[in-house]
């Protein structure tokens, strides 16, 4: 008799046991970026990581660190074969919040804090030779070729000063916007995994291993440096005058307790009816893990600055992200846990289909 397969997240069948691992491993993930966070958050109250060291890093982590991580997970994954208005009414916001209410609940956090969850989870939850098999960053590189296009397009239906942005005299700005660091990271990587990947791997004997190989030492400090940045970030704690309690608690379920249940909803209906759309990655564990692990972030940081231009409270929308990331070491855990267990069931429901 066949013994069932089980998903790459979980030690055995999906049960009490298993949920409780789930849950833990989860627990510790996110405790083990919290910590790092702390630490920024004594440094930056010590008046060690000062507001220059901090924006120096930040570009350092935004313009190098980052493009180089995504860099070197799309690489190896690439291949020529690859071608092949009702939250308002509840809410209440304040009438220079409205708009913003929408986008804090609507723009997830596409950068950091995924990649950050992203590693420490693959590094907990998934088997070693998976882990060689499919990187997580890999499809979250596909995500994040699309996504600042998306973002700005939205954005300049709401107010003159961003539509005019994609005007002719405005198109190198426009361009810039698009084409950030991290989406010539994931071009380039994905260039080279397509038409020069013999150049690079294996690192250890390829021509062009040695800059692959630097590539991967500069990506690997993203993840700490950004999560001290945070921590920094937090020592500072914006105006909260014009946020409303309710506003506060009720953007924070919305976008990390309301759009993660609604991502599990859509996640459900595509392994179902929506199965032939997404059949080639309908077993890739995590394809799911990052379809599923962007609804529960945080509202992206540079929601501020088109919360700007659209002429909203910008001080509002940044306590409206500080509260987020005050209430994400209470909900991840939980969130988190549901996503895996959603993976090993899908993973359960697939084996016992193909046993029929």
């Amino acid at each position: 008799m066949p013994q069932p397969v089980t998903s790459y997240y979980c030690p055995g069948s999906l049960d009490t046991s298993a949920i409780f691992a789930i849950f833990i491993a989860s627990l510790r993930a996110v405790s083990c970026a919290g910590a790092i966070v702390v630490a920024g958050l004594w440094m930056a109250r010590r008046g060690v990581l000062t507001r220059g060291l901090s924006k120096g890093l930040s570009q350092f982590s935004v313009k190098l660190a980052i493009p180089c991580l995504l860099f070197t997970s799309v690489v190896p994954g690439v291949s020529p074969s690859l071608l092949a208005l009702l939250l308002l009414v509840v809410l209440r916001p304040p009438s220079d919040f409205r708009l913003g209410t929408v986008a804090a609940c609507a723009f997830y956090n596409t950068t950091s804090i995924p990649i950050i969850l992203l590693s420490v989870l693959q590094q907990t939850l998934s088997r070693s030779i998976f882990a060689e098999l499919a990187s997580p960053l890999l499809f979250l590189s596909l995500q994040l070729l699309t996504y600042p296009l998306l973002q700005w397009l939205s954005s300049a239906g709401e107010s003159e000063h961003c539509f005019r942005a994609f005007g002719e005299s405005r198109r190198p700005a426009l361009l810039r916007r698009i084409f950030i660091p991290s989406v010539l990271g994931i071009c380039l990587g994905g260039g080279v995994g397509l038409f020069a990947k013999t150049l690079m791997l294996p690192p250890e004997t390829a021509p062009l291993g040695w800059l692959f190989i630097s590539a991967s030492k500069l990506g690997e400090a993203a993840v700490p440096i950004n999560l001290v940045l945070l921590g920094a970030a937090l020592s500072r704690r914006p105006e909260a005058k014009g946020l409303p309690v309710a506003t506060a608690v009720g953007i924070a379920l919305a976008r990390m307790v309301a759009m993660p249940l609604l991502g599990l909803v859509v996640a459900y209906g595509l392994t179902t009816a929506g199965a032939r759309f997404v059949q080639p990655y309908v077993a890739v564990d995590p394809f799911w893990l990052v379809c599923l692990i962007v609804t529960c972030t945080p509202t992206a940081n540079n929601i501020v600055v088109l919360c700007e231009l659209a002429g909203e409270n910008k001080h509002t929308m940044s306590a409206a992200i500080f509260y987020q990331y005050c209430a994400a070491p209470i909900l991840l855990p939980g969130v988190l846990t549901l996503y895996v267990a959603f993976i090993c069931h899908n993973r359960e429901s697939i084996h016992g289909d193909m046993l029929l």
